[in-house]
């Protein structure tokens, strides 16, 4: 699921990859990092051409991390996935 608007709060050490298959074109994708709060498990969706961030509400979540690495899979059928 998606909500638009908002952007993520600053963190350090978070995940990105560029996902090209994006349903509605390619987005950075970011998850996770560290904030003054705490360590963040959020998924967050940047889109260069409308610079605008969008939170996004993956069914599953995997538990708050930093400095992990995020690969992009383009699958057999080119649908696309991230991986953590």
């Amino acid at each position: 699921e998606r909500v638009m608007g908002g952007a993520p709060a600053g963190v350090v050490g978070c995940n990105a990859v560029w996902m090209p298959s994006f349903p509605g074109g390619g987005r950075v994708i970011m998850f996770g990092g560290d904030s003054r709060s705490g360590l963040k498990n959020e998924t967050w969706a940047y889109n260069p051409m409308t610079k605008q961030f969008e939170f996004l509400q993956p069914a599953h979540t995997p538990p708050s991390r930093r400095d992990t690495h995020l690969m992009y899979d383009p699958g057999e059928n080119g649908a696309g996935r991230v991986l953590m």
